[in-house]
């Protein structure tokens, strides 16, 4: 399997389906996104870099599914789009599962058409201005166990719609909101011994 390493204004070329594997050592970056991937099911296996060095998103997805290894890094000013912002119109929910680091200026991951996110124990999410995770436009449902962190005018975790959404981390793993959206909305705080089972930081759920 190939390592990839391509630097472009836009990024990877804009595809209409298939898979891409950025293994450890391997770069994709580009002015507007890293990769950009569109049309039906797209699918990206991340060990290495991926970056969006200007706008956009270090990756932009219609429909697919996401999974950054340990080690791995996604960055932009969005880490990981769905469809974000008009980019593209998305066709589906994404799928991410993180065990390294995603991080935006703006957003960590903003799913526009619903989605999950999996935040494995080591993974970290960044939102640095704005939300860590912000899912709109479908049923969202959040589960970490690593680290999430809201920026200064966002939130840790930001459902908007009314649709149904589910959270569930060990308690002190998020920094800042988490925000429930009009709809249906369930938070699960899974339990943990000793002091962090008793830890009420001062972040809230509303």
């Amino acid at each position: 399997m190939p390592v990839w390493s391509r630097r472009l204004r836009h990024g990877h070329p804009p595809v209409e389906w298939g898979a891409v594997f950025n293994q450890a050592g391997g770069t994709l970056s580009g002015f507007n996104f890293g990769i950009d991937l569109r049309g039906t099911v797209g699918s990206v296996t991340n060990a290495g870099l991926i970056l969006a060095t200007g706008g956009g998103g270090g990756m932009n997805l219609y429909y697919g599914s996401v999974d950054n290894e340990a080690g791995g890094t996604i960055a932009g000013p969005i880490g990981i789009a769905g469809g974000a912002f008009g980019f593209h119109n998305p066709i589906g929910p994404i799928t991410v599962t993180n065990a390294g680091t995603v991080s935006g200026a703006d957003w960590g991951i903003y799913f526009t058409a619903g989605g999950t996110a999996t935040n494995q124990s080591g993974g970290r999410i960044i939102g640095t201005s704005h939300a860590g995770v912000f899912i709109t436009g479908g049923s969202g449902t959040v589960n970490n166990a690593g680290t999430i962190i809201g920026g200064t005018s966002g939130d840790a975790v930001e459902f908007f719609g009314n649709f149904t959404d589910g959270w569930s981390s060990i308690p002190v793993r998020f920094h800042g909101n988490v925000v429930g959206g009009s709809g249906s909305n369930t938070l699960e705080l899974a339990q943990v011994a000793g002091a962090a089972a008793r830890s009420a930081a001062s972040d809230a759920i509303h």
